[in-house]
Order: structure tokens, then sequence, then C-alpha cells
């Protein structure tokens, strides 16, 4: 340290020295109380909020420090502290509060809540306009950045304060409000404080206002399909006076409300719907048409509502180039709720054309759309799809993290979908398992309403095989084939079927079910969310062939589904695939001479030897994993060995490999 420095130090200790000797305690104490009234007792906050200049602040700091104001941790004792603010005037109190409130609310949404928190301590020295305009900018800026809880929080403070006669200012602050409230997860409230605009609105003869919230409304679908009030909304909107962009906007919105109707819920969770093809299909195409020539945001919702509206198998070729440009289009927006949506909607539209590439980074897009934003819906979405995607790649200790978490967030919010996804991956991780004694969980009382779902159907159909109860399989079977709707996850529900239906035996049903999968053999079965990844359909259907008999055309669709796995990385898949390859290309029949098996001990061994593992042989061949270790122990027995490798040998040496 130079000369001048250690002078010009010591020159400002002397300063401090001076004027604190100068300094009352009754001076000194009040200058500091101001400061902690304001919540800073810092030489700055004394400084700023007392009105002194730095070195009378900094001799009242070392005075207070010296009185034990502050602990060994720094903090402010709090009985001292009391006894220092109650020594103040109340208008003194009040003028410290409103001085820390005007400072605070311009540095930011980052203490924004201790600014208003000052502010109403304050009282009139605050006047209402003043407080209004500042909650009104700290909860807009919080919403811009994705901070819904401080954008929550002030929005509703300016509601609650704000007298005036603007209606349509007021409205307008009630949409954002309703925005915050849907970042939390909080979807029932966000509708209430948008039903309240709706009112309000009715007041001023403004269509593009109306416009606004009756289209928040509708959005996302998800937690209100058909909904009549939404509907209701958009069909009083006079679309003449609209511009390009509102028509656009409205017509999207119409197509996606009135795109379904619910045929089954369960409290608020919407879990069975009937599809309105005639009505929603040529409202969105109207909306696509139209928005050749408007802006970015009503194109965005025009391409969304068109996918959404045609989910249907034989629209993936036109649906592929609306997701892509909706997508790269929500990307430009600050709507993570969109946004998220868009990048399912391509995941899922990828994967059923065997694009694994084009998946990959959509689910990228997706987790990096959650990891920015707030949301715990979007977080839901995110996490339920990467669960999928990590199952697809046979990850499934992964899968089940992912989708461990992504449930426990759902559960909080009352997620749409809760009910499906987690069907889904409880399903997943049995089957990946080879635990198929635990699907008895999926024995349930038909009469509930999830059995509206023909995947509930499906799931109950393909529990009761194993449970020996064939004709309550089919059955239920029977009725999920009848309920399966082209536009709500059409392959998806066939594939799980098919897994079924090869273990029912019923000719007559594995032929409908040919029938159904059959025109779209080349696409990838994918739940409509992408949760779960089922495979080629062309994998399905040699199953389904090879249960019939027909091990020519088994091997026909085998051979066309080796290419989709291989393009599309789906390790069950491959394991599937390589069992019902084994099990066909003779080496049953090359075994045959080996004395004392049975026929699916001898198909057991020939799956042994090509390296599967006994999980992975339970759920190619649709058995328990305790039946298949039974079946080993048997086949070594019989064999006289100890173990795989010993049988494995004998496998070889009776013609299983050259």
């Amino acid at each position: 340290m130079t000369q001048i420095a250690c002078r010009a130090m010591t020159a400002a200790a002397d300063r401090i020295s001076r004027r604190t000797d100068e300094m009352g305690s009754g001076a000194w104490e009040s200058l500091v109380a101001v400061a902690v009234v304001a919540g800073d007792p810092t030489e700055s906050g004394i400084a700023r909020y007392a009105g002194i200049h730095a070195s009378d602040a900094a001799a009242a700091l070392a005075m207070a420090w010296s009185a034990g104001v502050f602990g060994e941790d720094g903090a402010v004792v709090e009985a001292v502290a009391n006894r220092l603010v109650g020594g103040l005037d109340p208008d003194r109190v009040a003028e410290a509060h409103a001085a820390a409130a005007r400072h605070l609310f311009s540095a930011g949404p980052g203490v924004a809540r201790d600014a208003l928190a000052h502010a109403r301590s304050a009282g009139a020295l605050l006047g209402p306009d003043e407080l209004l305009g500042n909650c009104d900018r700290v909860g807009s800026m919080a919403l811009e950045l994705g901070d819904y809880p401080t954008a929550q929080e002030f929005l509703d403070a300016a509601d609650s304060i704000d007298h005036s006669g603007d209606t349509t200012l007021r409205v307008l602050r009630l949409c954002d409000l309703a925005r915050a409230t849907m970042g939390l997860g909080d979807v029932h409230t966000a509708r209430a404080v948008l039903a309240r605009a709706a009112h309000l609105a009715d007041a001023v003869d403004d269509p593009l206002l109306s416009a606004r919230i009756a289209i928040q409304y509708a959005l996302p679908t998800e937690w209100n399909a058909g909904d009549s009030f939404a509907i209701g909304l958009l069909e009083r909107i006079d679309t003449d006076r609209l511009d390009i962009d509102g028509r656009v906007a409205v017509t999207a919105a119409r197509a996606l409300t009135e795109m379904r109707i619910p045929l089954a819920s369960d409290g608020s969770q919407q879990i069975s719907w009937v599809a309105r093809h005639s009505v929603s299909r040529s409202l969105a195409q109207e909306a696509l048409d139209l928005s050749v020539s408007s802006g970015p945001m009503a194109r965005s919702m025009a391409l969304f509502a068109w996918r959404a509206t045609h989910r249907a198998p034989e629209f993936l070729d036109s649906r592929l180039p609306v997701s892509t440009e909706a997508l790269e289009t929500f990307q430009k927006l600050r709507f993570p709720t969109h946004q998220i949506e868009a990048a399912i909607g391509l995941a899922v539209d990828a994967i059923e054309s065997g694009d694994r590439a084009e998946f990959d980074r959509s689910v990228a897009i997706a987790q990096w759309i959650a990891d920015h934003d707030g949301n715990p819906s979007v977080r839901f979405r995110a996490l339920a799809l990467a669960a999928g995607a990590a199952h697809l790649d046979g990850d499934h200790v992964r899968g089940v993290e992912l989708s461990k978490v992504a449930i426990d967030i759902g559960t909080k919010i009352d997620a749409p979908g809760l009910l499906g996804a987690s069907l889904s991956f409880v399903l997943q991780d049995i089957t990946s398992r080879g635990a198929v004694d635990e699907l008895h969980i999926f024995l349930d009382d038909e009469s509930l309403p999830e059995y509206k779902n023909p995947l509930r159907r499906a799931a109950h159909a393909y529990a009761a095989t194993h449970a020996g109860d064939l004709d309550g399989a089919l059955r239920h079977a029977r009725l999920a084939l009848r309920s399966v709707d082209p536009e709500l996850s059409y392959l998806f529900v066939g594939t799980r079927l098919a897994a079924s239906a090869v273990l029912i035996g019923d000719a007559q049903f594995s032929r409908d079910l040919i029938a159904m999968l059959d025109p779209w053999e080349e696409r990838v079965s994918v739940h409509s969310a992408g949760w779960w990844c089922d495979g080629p359909v062309s994998l399905a259907l040699a199953s389904l062939h090879n249960s019939l008999g027909e091990e020519g055309l088994a091997l026909g669709f085998l051979d066309r589904a080796d290419p989709i796995i291989l393009a599309t990385g789906d390790s069950r898949s491959m394991v599937r695939s390589g069992v019902l390859r084994a099990s066909l290309s003779g080496p049953v029949g090359r075994l045959a001479s080996i004395p004392g098996l049975t026929t699916r001990e001898r198909t057991i061994l020939g799956l042994l030897a090509t390296g599967a593992t006994n999980p992975q042989i339970a759920d190619a061949l649709s058995f328990s994993l305790s039946t298949i270790r039974t079946d080993t122990v048997s086949i070594y027995r019989k064999l006289g060995v100890n173990g795989r490798s010993e049988a494995v040998a004998i496998a070889v040496k009776s013609g299983l490999f050259d």
C-alpha cells in the first residue's frame, strides 16, 4: 500500500472518530433506526435513508457496532433493533418505508417483494397511483422474465388497489395475471381470473380484447376440451371486426376447443374423449389457409390447431412439415406452454416416421424450454417426454427416474394427462423388468371412469392374459379396439392390443388387428404425448402373423421391421425382433432331437444361446419372469447341465449355430 493511500485511510479514520465524538447517542440511534426500518443498516443505507453525508453515516455505523446493535454474524440483533425503531416518530417510520419502497422498486423484480412490503407499510405516503404504477411495471417485467411467483403477486396487488375507470387496462392486467397464475401450474385459478376479465370486457366494445380473453381461456385445450364457456366466448366474437391475425387466432382456437368432447373424467382430469372431426378439421384448415398472410403468432396458432386436429395416421406426411414449422415459429415467441406442445408434437411425428435424429432434437428443445421456464406444467410434459426417450434407448433406470420426477410434479398441479402418464410408465417399468407378475395392479374395477379410455382397457387385457383370464382379456381387448379413435394414439392402442392378442389366441381378433395395422406397416407406434414408443408396426404384425401360424408372412414383416428398428435405435424392439426371428428361423426344429424338452423350453434354450437375458426373454415371449426362471431350471435339469454355458454348448452341438 502506498504512503498516499495510508495517509488517506488514516485521515478518514480520524474524521470518523471526530464525528463519533461529536455525535450524541440520540443522534446516531435515530439515524441507524431509519436504516433498520428501510432494511439496509449499512453505511450506504444510513446515508441514503437518513439523508446524511457518508462520513456521518460511517460514524453512526461505528457507534452502532460498539453499542452491540450487530451480532457476531453481522446481523442486527432483533431486540436492539426493536428498541431503536420504537424510539422513532411514526411519521418518520412511514417516510423510511416510503423511501425504501421507491428505491427497491427501481432496482427490479429481484427485490420487488421487499419493495411491496415497504410500500404497504408506508401508508398514504406512497400514493395509490404511484404504487399501482410500480406494481404494474414490476409485475409485467417479472412475467416476461418467467418469474411467475413475483408476477402473480404484483399483478394481483395492482388489481386489488386499482379502482380507476380504465376498464381496458384492468382487463389487460387480468389477462397477464392469468398468464402468471397459469405459469405456476394453477390453471383453475387462472381460468377464474379470465372469467372475471371476460365479464369486465363486456363493458368495452372491443372485439380484439374479447378475442384475446377467449383465446387465452381456450388454451391449453388438454385442460378443458369441449368447455362450453370457452366455446361461448369464442362464438360471441364478431370476427368481421377483427384484422387477419385476429380472425386466424379465433378460428384456430375454435378448432382446438371443439376438436373433442370429454367422454369421462376423474375429478378435474379428463381421461377419455370423442373426437369431432367434421367440425374441427374444417375450422383448422380454414385457419391455416388464412394464416398465409398473417403474423407469426397467428400463424403458429393455426399450425398448432391443424396438427392437433389431424393426428390420424393418414395425415402424417402432411403433418410433419406443419409440426416442423410450428416448432420453429413458436421458438421465436415467448410462450413456453405453446413451445412445449410444439416440441412434443414434432418429436412424436418424427419418431412415428422413423426419424430418430429429429426426435432427439425435439426432445432436447423440450428439455431446454423446461430448464428456462418455471412453469411446472411445462416441466411435467418435458420430463415425461424425456422418460419415454430413455426407455426407447433401453436405459430403463433413467426412464424410471425421470418418470417419477414428472409424476411428482404432475401430481402437485393435477396436470392433464397425469393418469395416462402414470399408467404408461408403470406398465413400461414392469415389462422392461420382465416382472409381469406385478401386472395384477391393472386388474381393477371396470366401472371406473378410466375404463372409458381404450389404453386402460388394453392394459387390463394385457394383465388378464398373464392372470390366466383369457376370456376376460379378449372382452376388454375387443372393447378397447371398438372405442379407439384415429385421432387419439391409434397405432399405439393397436400395437398394445397386439401384445395381448398373441397370448389370447383368438384368430378373428388377431385378424381384426392385422386389418387395422396393415396399412401402416412402415410406421412406428408411439403414444400421442411421446411417453412410450412401442416399436415398428411391422413388428407387431410379425407377431400377429406368427401367432396365426403364418411364419412366412411373419418373417417378411420382420425383414421390414429391422431397418426401422436400427434407424430409431429402439433397444426393446431389437430384442423382441431377435427373439421372434430366433423362434422362426429354425432353431426350434433343429433342437427337436433333444429329448424331454417341451416346445417352449426348446424356444427358450434357443434364445439363451443368442445371449438374451431372462427379463428380455420374458418380455419377448410375454411370460412372467418367474416362469422363464422355472423353465430355465427345468432345461438345465433335463439336459443334465449346471448352467447356461453348458446348455448353450449342447444347443450348438445340436445345430443351433454353425
